[in-house]
């Protein structure tokens, strides 16, 4: 699985539309195995899902994630995580893998509490 989180100076963004590159980790077993940084180009949601799909990302966790950005991921089997707060992504990556996730009430859709 990989996951990415939108970083801005080396923390994950609060906000989504902020965002100045994405750090992507590849997971395995509970364990990421590999860390790599991406920018995807423009940043209209389009661009941004085609981006996501060629890099296979299949979660994303953001502070806060618009609407409309999270249909178009959720319609395209990208679970998104919002309410992330701005931290190491690789912190927020690794607390998802150790402690799993939680049910919310839309599909693929995960909060933080």
């Amino acid at each position: 699985m990989k996951i990415a989180v939108p970083t801005c100076q080396g923390k994950s963004c609060r906000d989504f539309n902020r965002y100045e590159g994405f750090a992507i980790f590849t997971a395995r077993h509970r364990q990421i195995e590999k860390t790599e940084r991406g920018f995807p180009p423009g940043d209209n949601p389009a661009a941004l899902l085609r981006w996501l799909k060629k890099n296979r990302v299949g979660m994303v966790i953001a502070g806060h994630i618009p609407s409309k950005v999270r249909q178009l991921l959720d319609a395209h089997r990208i679970v998104t995580i919002a309410g992330a707060p701005p931290a190491d992504p690789r912190l927020l990556a690794e607390f998802y893998l150790m402690t799993g996730e939680e049910p919310a009430k839309e599909p693929n859709q995960r909060r933080f509490s």
